[in-house]
């Protein structure tokens, strides 16, 4: 678990890359409280490739520093390192708690 408070996003359906679609267009983006264990100011949030540029790019300027996702893919954890954004392989439902999807 993290220990300090950060801009977090999940890709909505749980990995980061859809087979046969590309990457995830929808995310969880929230506020992580390691005092409470909690997401707070929990919203969906749609990034559009074709006005919103590169998704690691707009990741940062959304502010997130975690990515939480269930795939892991060296390409896009490099890009977005450059960005400063950790990808996380953590259990989504531990993060926000069963029953949230």
């Amino acid at each position: 678990m993290i220990n300090e408070k950060s801009t977090i996003a999940i890709p909505y359906y749980g990995s980061l890359v859809r087979p046969g679609r590309g990457l995830e267009h929808i995310f969880l983006k929230g506020d992580y409280n390691p005092q409470s264990h909690k997401v707070e100011n929990l919203a969906v949030s749609i990034w559009d490739p074709k006005s919103e540029g590169r998704l690691h790019k707009w990741l940062a300027s959304q502010g997130v520093q975690r990515v939480f996702c269930r795939d892991r893919n060296a390409r896009y954890e490099a890009l977005l390192s450059e960005e400063g954004i950790t990808l996380v392989d953590e259990d989504q439902d531990a993060l926000l708690g069963t029953g949230w999807a």
